[in-house]
């Protein structure tokens, strides 16, 4: 059984942003780095003391959770974190289309299949600077630093904020890039190569 790896595209795409909230989907793991997600939002709401939106985590508890939880009330950010341990895919899609942005805060990757769903919705998104982030959303997602404490984060979600025309561009480059890893590509491109191959258990 030969199981295509892509993504669906979205027949309706976002064409703007529906709210302020920053979307993470990630299990309570250590490398999702949703402490970074955390401290460069709390640092978001110092630059931007009027931002309505809040940081959305949805994945499932781990044993980084009650550190996350204490790193939350450290940051005074009760109140402004929704912490989802499961929604049902409908409800992603929903979440997705509601959202601001993606954000993916990763410290390793094999290949975060997060981003490209967001971008095949029209979603933007924000990627941490690491190898498999650079090298398949390097110019379709925006790209901060790990080291810094959130603050490379902080100031890409205020410049997209601040910038219309920037949201507008990430959105539709997303929506191209996401065009690269389709399952109807995918799948074709397994049956040509399997013909090519002339396999005998074609």
């Amino acid at each position: 059984t030969v199981i295509p790896n892509g993504v669906e595209l979205c027949s309706d795409p976002i064409r703007e942003p529906a709210s302020q909230d920053v979307l993470l989907i990630a299990r309570h793991a250590r490398n999702k780095n949703i402490s970074l997600a955390l401290r460069g939002f709390a640092k978001l709401l110092a630059l931007e003391p009027d931002w309505l939106g809040n940081l959305v985590v949805v994945g499932g508890r781990g044993r980084d959770s009650s550190k996350l939880l204490r790193l939350e009330r450290r940051l005074e950010l009760t109140g402004r974190v929704e912490w989802l341990s499961y929604v049902s895919e409908d409800a992603l899609g929903r979440k997705l289309r509601s959202s601001f942005c993606l954000l993916s805060t990763s410290l390793m990757e094999g290949f975060d299949y997060p981003l490209l769903e967001a971008q095949a919705s029209g979603l933007p998104t924000l990627a941490s600077r690491i190898p498999v982030h650079t090298e398949f959303h390097d110019g379709v997602s925006l790209i901060f630093d790990l080291e810094d404490g959130g603050v490379s984060l902080a100031g890409e979600l205020q410049q997209l904020a601040c910038d219309k025309s920037l949201w507008q561009h990430l959105s539709l480059a997303g929506l191209t890039h996401a065009k690269h890893f389709s399952l109807k590509r995918q799948t074709a491109s397994i049956a040509e190569l399997l013909t090519d191959m002339n396999a005998p258990w074609c």
